[in-house]
């Protein structure tokens, strides 16, 4: 069953990284790429790695530049 948003069980699992209970989902019959991402060409699987990117690699880019960013016109 999916919620307001089209989300259900598989992309819960997805975003708390719970590999176990994707596995289980999967073992039951999910489908992951039949799941649509947030476009029409997007599928679970790209939702995902830019998931795990944004929360493992820490992808929360600061709003404005530092002082070390300015000065320096590579940074």
């Amino acid at each position: 069953m999916l919620d307001d948003e089209g989300s259900g069980p598989l992309t819960s699992a997805m975003l708390a990284m719970d590999a176990e209970m994707i596995e289980l989902l999967c073992s039951y019959g999910t489908k992951p790429n039949k799941v649509a991402g947030f476009s029409e060409n997007e599928i679970l699987y790209d939702w995902a790695c830019f998931d795990y990117q944004y929360e493992v690699y820490d992808l929360n880019l600061p709003g404005h530049p530092s002082e070390k960013d300015t000065k320096n016109a590579e940074a």
